[in-house]
């Protein structure tokens, strides 16, 4: 949550969070937030458009066809 938080502050939202995009470091506990392939700018309307694995879609994408980022 915490990398989420600092690319959206940064103004980017990464829109393919899942487990194969999280790598951890486990002698020094830190883990990093991978690939921003489908990234884009972060925007306050809502998206018409979506990247990423299928499986992980926001419901809404599939209900509205539109999804916020934050």
């Amino acid at each position: 949550m915490e990398a989420v938080g600092h690319i959206h502050s940064c103004g980017v939202v990464h829109r393919d969070i899942k487990d194969e995009n999280v790598i951890l470091n486990r002698e020094s506990g830190e883990i990093k937030l991978i690939d921003f392939g489908c990234g884009t700018l972060l925007k306050d309307q809502p998206y018409r458009d979506f990247s990423g694995t299928p499986e992980f879609y926001p419901p809404e994408w599939f209900q509205r066809k539109v999804y916020h980022a934050r």
